[in-house]
């Protein structure tokens, strides 16, 4: 009854952070953001709440199967279930400063399009005009590399621009592009800020086989001879200073840098709130944008802040705290999502521990079934 949620949730970790450098999709947590063991999620996280959710299953299952216990096990479950309801009522963490509106730019340009040289100039003509009907917003987000071309080639001449007018409106701009390092070959996946604060953050967590080749020296040769050219990005410091809009910082990530629960509570308590800017253009109408809303939604709750969530194509959305969707755009829309949120203070139980505590549990809960399972068989041969 025990050994398969155990199983389950350590073989989830593993695929997590450790196969091909980390791919946490999918997890059976996200299944549980409308249920009452959402309230486990800010105190044991996605892992934590997988559990509980493969260990309703085991023994419903077990419940079927065995007579015995049926009435103590279903007790347990109650209980259980009961508990989550409870834990949804508790607020783990508080308002610090009054709302901040927000616009969040869905630019759906389409992957065949945007890197085009001759559609350069009309891309960045068109996030600059939505930005400029949205000066009335405290903080603007364009969503991932929505500036198709090189930090350096564009900053002289349209970002340095663009961020004193932002400044003069009292705007702060979150924008994305890639950007060179010191050294040759060296290029980074980045977010910046303009207007009253500036600064730069590179992605920490890349994209097997979209920003990077594992398996090397191998995925290269096959790729080569396939005459496939993916990126070739550097990964970000794990140190890096959070960047600041709206008089607040906050915690950045792109992508799917999302579906890291630890990486996300990597800078609190002092971040106020969550900003994720992601390109899901690539998946077309699929499920694949909808799964990675849940994602996002899980890491609000984690840690107990409002995230924005700018997208190309979508879905756009401002989420709270408790991981409720206060409002997105439509997919395959050129739009501006507009709201207000509030700068949040605190820190979560799971915010201040991470995933490692539970990790450890079950690995010791794994040791002590395989343990007792070896003693009863030499008891029974005894």
């Amino acid at each position: 009854m025990m050994i398969v949620p155990v199983v389950w949730l350590l073989i989830e970790y593993f695929r997590g952070y450790w196969v091909l450098n980390g791919f946490p999709w999918l997890q059976i947590a996200y299944s549980q953001l409308e249920t009452p063991l959402a309230g486990y999620i800010p105190l044991i996280g996605a892992y934590g709440t997988g559990f509980l959710t493969a260990l309703t299953a085991s023994v419903i299952v077990f419940m079927f199967h065995a007579k015995k216990h049926r009435l103590l096990l279903s007790i347990i479950l109650t209980a259980l279930w009961a508990t989550g309801s409870v834990l949804q009522t508790i607020k783990w963490t508080h308002a610090i400063g009054h709302p901040i509106r927000v616009s969040l730019i869905q630019g759906n340009i389409t992957q065949d399009k945007k890197w085009l040289p001759e559609n350069k100039l009309n891309t960045l003509q068109f996030y600059k005009t939505m930005t400029e009907a949205h000066w009335d917003s405290a903080v603007i987000v364009w969503p991932e590399t929505s500036i198709p071309a090189y930090l350096s080639e564009v900053n002289e001449w349209f970002l340095l621009p663009l961020s004193q007018a932002a400044q003069q409106h009292n705007v702060d701009l979150i924008v994305s592009l890639p950007a060179h390092g010191n050294s040759e070959g060296e290029k980074y996946n980045a977010v910046m800020t303009l207007g009253k604060e500036t600064g730069l953050y590179r992605k920490k967590h890349l994209l097997p086989f979209g920003e990077y080749l594992p398996w090397q020296p191998v995925s290269g040769f096959v790729l080569n001879n396939l005459g496939l050219r993916l990126g070739n990005f550097t990964p970000g410091s794990n140190n890096q200073p959070l960047l600041k809009a709206g008089g607040y910082p906050f915690i950045t990530s792109i992508c799917y840098e999302d579906a890291f629960g630890d990486a996300g509570i990597i800078g609190l308590p002092d971040a106020a709130y969550l900003v994720n800017v992601t390109n899901d253009g690539w998946f077309g109408n699929s499920i694949e944008p909808h799964q990675h809303l849940q994602i996002a939604r899980m890491r609000a709750m984690e840690t107990g802040r409002f995230l924005l969530r700018s997208t190309n194509t979508g879905a756009t959305a401002i989420i709270a705290p408790d991981g409720k969707i206060i409002s997105h755009a439509p997919l395959f829309k050129a739009t501006v999502l507009t709201g207000d949120i509030t700068p949040m203070g605190g820190m979560t139980p799971y915010a201040r521990v991470g995933d490692k505590p539970i990790i450890l549990v079950l690995m010791i809960l794994l040791v002590c079934i395989i343990s007792y399972g070896k003693l009863l068989r030499m008891n029974k041969h005894s």
